[in-house]
């Protein structure tokens, strides 16, 4: 293609093409790559980034299409369901940040759509339209939950929260009535709402439910808080109380308060030694561990990290203090680390 005549500005892109004006702001999904395909002289690629409608086909491999202005997904079997804003929001954002697999949003909108009720899925979106909650790679939404000092839920004091947990009841016994506040079935939501409710004395988790287990949203609360039958805890953030901002969290994404977000160490001389001082904490370690293994739960080497509060022990620590205390850690891919189950 013959070169582009086009004007780069700091905040918009303005590009001269087959007789057209077409105009690219800083807000634009493509901004970035845009300008550097115009600064490498990949002019058909240019092109095709200004047409949002060829940049969103390519990107979900043909997965999401946009026909008369609507958007649609198609599903493995050949059905196309027309997606509601907050979807297209989230793919846009995913397409914003760079982010190469699209697979993640493809979960989550399956899993959206398994759920057995419709008027659940429209209650969902108001949810989801308050602030734009992360994904993570399974197409779970990731949110907020304030709970009691003791990890107990501020209602009732009968359910923990600790990291690592499942909290589960029957999809029947979650009132779906809207127009009712506060009733029967788990409840997470937004970072503010969640943050609130912990208040200065209590405990605010990171939570991760399956779309599927979406029942109501209350309209009392600005569409801040949704029940659902089932839920996993995923981490704490008492201490920092620092929003999760990025569209998709993976696991070693887990923003924890002990600021511990460790890789698989590669060698053993690599990490610091433990040593006899450890004595209270290995008494810790050991009772958080056996609780685990009374649920039925093989904790990983981060979650008793998370639990070890003021305490700086590296994921070394914990493995060496885990098995002088008896238990196997596990190897995945032939190493031991943080993302390690601790066995009996």
């Amino acid at each position: 293609m013959t070169k582009l005549a086009y004007n780069l500005g700091e905040n918009a892109i303005t590009i001269f093409a087959d007789g057209q004006v077409h105009t690219v702001r800083k807000d634009n999904l493509n901004f970035m790559q845009v300008r550097q395909a115009l600064l490498d002289g990949e002019y058909d690629k240019v092109i095709k980034l200004v047409d949002t409608k060829s940049a969103v086909e390519d990107y979900t491999l043909g997965n999401i299409q946009i026909k008369d202005g609507d958007v649609y997904y198609n599903h493995a079997g050949g059905e196309s369901e027309k997606l509601h804003g907050v979807v297209v929001d989230k793919l846009l954002s995913l397409m914003r940040e760079g982010i190469k697999d699209p697979s993640p949003l493809f979960n989550f909108i399956e899993r959206l759509l398994d759920n057995p009720s419709h008027h659940s899925v429209e209650q969902l979106y108001n949810f989801l339209n308050y602030k734009e909650l992360p994904i993570d790679p399974d197409g779970y939404v990731i949110g907020y939950k304030g709970v009691r000092d003791d990890y107990k839920d501020k209602y009732s004091g009968t359910y923990e929260n600790f990291v690592g947990k499942i909290l589960e009841m029957k999809r029947r016994s979650v009132d779906d009535d809207p127009n009712v506040g506060c009733s029967y079935g788990f409840h997470v939501g937004s970072f503010d709402y969640a943050d609130s409710w912990a208040n200065h004395d209590g405990r605010l988790m990171v939570v991760r439910f399956d779309p599927k287990d979406a029942v109501s949203v209350p309209n009392d609360c600005e569409y801040q808080k949704l029940r659902v039958c089932k839920y996993e805890v995923i981490g704490e953030i008492t201490d920092g109380r620092k929003e999760w901002t990025k569209p998709v969290y993976n696991d070693e994404d887990y923003d924890y308060d002990s600021d511990w977000d460790e890789e698989y160490y590669e060698d053993e001389d690599d990490a610091e030694g433990w040593n006899d001082e450890l004595s209270a904490d290995s008494l810790a370690i050991r009772n958080y561990i056996e609780n685990r293994h009374a649920e039925g739960i093989k904790p990983t080497v981060k979650q008793v990290q998370s639990r070890m509060k003021g305490v700086s022990l590296s994921s070394q620590d914990i493995i060496g203090i885990a098995e002088d205390l008896g238990f196997n850690v596990e190897y995945i891919d032939g190493k031991q680390g943080s993302r390690s189950e601790i066995s009996e």
